[in-house]
């Protein structure tokens, strides 16, 4: 009702008002609504506002929400699409990191094996220190492995064994990694 007066609502008014209109959809799980609603509020905040982080993230984890939907009916691609889009919305929000992730991982869910490694080589080179990057590299040999590519899964392997402490798994990565190297013809 308050956006709705025929009266100039002022500017401040105007911004909470779009903001629980999100949080509300946000809670009632209509994600499609709170983006569109966070976007809204946020059109109206100054660059340099202190709300604006605050509907940034709400913006992006709307978007993270509806990727989620999807992935859990099954549609992976749809997911991997609205991952991928926030980056391109919410640059800075906290999700970001999680959602290059998980379009890394939703590629190798759906066996797309190529667009995976893309995305794995990516994530680690723009996150290195993340706590993520050990799940890359093994889906990095996943990946390679199920290419049929045995010389970057060895590599992988190469930069696995080197995290790893105990000799018996240095053990075991190490003869997995003769392995790759003699089926790729690799003897030197």
């Amino acid at each position: 009702r308050v956006l709705e007066l025929k009266a100039e609502t002022p500017l401040e008014t105007r911004v909470s008002s779009w903001r629980i209109i999100a949080h509300a959809a946000f809670d009632k799980d209509d994600f499609k609504e709170a983006e569109m609603s966070y976007k809204v509020a946020l059109g109206l905040v100054e660059e340099h506002s202190p709300r604006r982080q605050e509907l940034v993230d709400g913006l992006a984890a709307s978007v993270y929400k509806q990727g989620e939907q999807m992935r859990k009916s099954g549609n992976t691609e749809g997911a991997i699409a609205q991952f991928a889009r926030i980056t391109d919305i919410a640059p800075n929000s906290s999700i970001v990191v999680t959602a290059a992730y998980d379009v890394a991982a939703s590629q190798m869910e759906s066996k797309n094996y190529s667009a995976a490694v893309e995305s794995l080589k990516q994530f680690r080179n723009t996150y290195p220190d993340h706590e993520l990057v050990s799940n890359t590299t093994q889906n990095l040999i996943s990946a390679y492995l199920n290419l049929d590519r045995p010389l970057q899964a060895a590599a992988e392997l190469e930069r696995l064994a080197q995290y790893k402490d105990n000799p018996e798994t240095k053990q075991q990565i190490n003869l997995k990694i003769i392995e790759l190297y003699e089926k790729a013809g690799a003897t030197d």
